[in-house]
């Protein structure tokens, strides 16, 4: 509301330069909305996804993208500091029985992972499991893009620490945002160079010597805070099973459920039902869209999506870090339909936004500066 006048001009430039996507978008909730009629208003669940994929992943990006000055470094800053504040949540609530238990009573749970557990810490969230871990691990990715984008040795060094602190909290989260939170240090100590690398390298040489060291005693001390360490530690240990490891076998054995040709084309327009619950037996994003949509609207919105990103990706001097979230992002989305959990295309495609937007810039001042120079 503060900035509605420059909202205004930010989206009329927005819509004419990729309008057609989100006239894409905006028929496939027509789409959605016509099969939620033609099943009697029983399941609003797909309606609701685009709808508030709209909200969020478009819309949302506009206005934070005013929020933040159209700066990706504030920005990812910004992501990093919720990610960081949530880590230490997720620290105090791994600890915390009484925690665990006010925290229930004041939200709704929507995951399947009781908030009063201990296996798997909630932080300050209704979700714990793979959606926190997700969202932990895209606050990862955040700091370390942050700390690329530094001017200064001191942010460099509290953005990389920051990562690692984030990512040591999705031991106690979930595996998929653990997985994704390794692939992006990785990727950083891949392509950043300097100080950069230099912090990435020596914070996780100073937290792996401090963690085999303290690993024994620190057990013993959870331990009797929470009884649950020892089931904590062994769905983190699965991951080192490979093909074995418990995260594989659910990947393998999710299978297309069975429609008819007619329903393979448009849709069953349900996602949901109170009684079975997840009515298409998958939990992959790609065939929950599949089931509900439909093969045909389907593959128009994931294609819509992914040429959005492509035509600022293809602009940035940063497409291999960024692409490398937004290939995440469509591969993460196998396992559960995270694209509409917002998280993952409203932080791809703000950075993605805010980058092309900045580098317009100082090109226009160094065309600007030759001209300048000849004319001088």
């Amino acid at each position: 509301l503060v900035f509605w006048r420059r909202l205004l001009t930010i989206l009329s430039r927005f819509m004419r330069a990729d309008g057609m996507a989100v006239l894409v978008f905006g028929g496939v909730l027509m789409h959605a909305l016509l099969l939620y009629g033609l099943n009697g208003f029983a399941d609003s669940n797909q309606v609701s996804r685009l709808f508030h994929f709209l909200a969020y992943a478009i819309f949302g990006v506009l206005v934070f993208g005013v929020l933040v000055r159209s700066n990706p470094y504030r920005f990812a800053s910004a992501v990093a500091l919720a990610g960081l504040v949530q880590a230490i949540l997720v620290a105090y609530s791994y600890v915390s029985a009484d925690y665990r238990s006010w925290l229930s009573d004041l939200l709704v749970q929507s995951g399947n992972i009781p908030l009063t557990t201990g296996i798997q810490a909630p932080g300050f969230s209704n979700s714990s499991g793979a959606l926190l871990s997700v969202n932990q691990a895209v606050a990862v990715f955040c700091a370390l893009y942050a700390a690329r984008l530094a001017g200064s040795a001191k942010s460099v060094w509290a953005h990389t620490a920051a990562a690692f602190a984030i990512l040591l909290s999705t031991l106690v989260v979930g595996r998929t945002g653990l997985f994704l939170s390794i692939a992006f240090f990785v990727l950083f100590v891949v392509v950043n160079r300097g100080r950069h690398r230099t912090a990435i390298v020596t914070l996780m040489l100073i937290g792996a010597t401090i963690g085999i060291a303290a690993s024994g005693n620190l057990v013993s001390r959870l331990s009797q805070v929470n009884p649950d360490v020892t089931n904590t530690l062994e769905w983190v240990v699965d991951i080192g099973r490979g093909r074995e490891s418990a995260l594989v076998s659910d990947l393998r054995n999710q299978g297309l459920p069975t429609l008819t040709p007619l329903e393979v084309l448009v849709g069953t327009g349900r996602v949901a039902d109170d009684a079975i619950g997840n009515t298409s037996g998958s939990d992959s994003g790609y065939v929950q869209t599949y089931f509900a949509l439909g093969a045909i609207s389907g593959t128009i919105f994931y294609g819509a999506l992914a040429s959005l990103l492509w035509q600022d990706l293809r602009r940035l001097r940063e497409r291999i870090v960024l692409g490398a979230l937004v290939v995440a992002m469509f591969v993460v989305e196998v396992k559960e339909p995270f694209i509409f959990k917002y998280s993952l295309p409203f932080v791809a495609f703000s950075l993605c936004r805010l980058g092309v937007r900045t580098i317009r810039i100082p090109h226009t001042a160094m065309a600007r500066g030759r001209r300048r120079e000849v004319a001088g």
